[in-house]
């Protein structure tokens, strides 16, 4: 079994970017593009050791878990941001926090299969996806 990782991130990603580029508030936007990459970046070297066989099916199963998790809370974030470009208003702060919080839980589940400077590099950018 495959994993496809790139098809639904590349849509939030650019989403987000969209979004982003339409609206003055950039820190925001920043922050979620950040997470985004991150994730998506992190996401594609994992599935390498798993199409490979690296990862156990217990540890495959959490990590799908947490996946999800992270692309629902991703997609709350999304419609926040969305109605916070039409509104002005909204909550999005919590939203994109509750998205990093759950890149967070899937990224920590998926760095033992990450080289070594890719888990750093990961987690240093994750540190950087920062919600104003």
């Amino acid at each position: 079994m495959k994993i496809e990782t790139s098809k639904h991130d590349r849509i939030v990603f650019f989403a987000v970017l969209l979004t982003a580029t339409l609206v003055s508030c950039q820190g925001l936007y920043t922050g979620t593009v950040t997470l985004t990459q991150v994730v998506d970046s992190a996401t594609r070297e994992y599935a390498h050791a798993y199409n490979s066989g690296l990862v156990p099916a217990e540890t495959a199963s959490k990590v799908a878990v947490a996946y999800e998790a992270y692309r629902k809370a991703a997609g709350v974030a999304r419609d926040a941001l969305v109605a916070y470009k039409q509104t002005g208003a909204g909550d999005t702060s919590n939203a994109v926090q509750t998205a990093k919080q759950a890149a967070s839980q899937f990224i920590d589940l998926i760095v033992p299969f990450l080289t070594t400077e890719k888990a750093s590099q990961v987690k240093t950018q994750l540190s950087k996806a920062n919600v104003p």
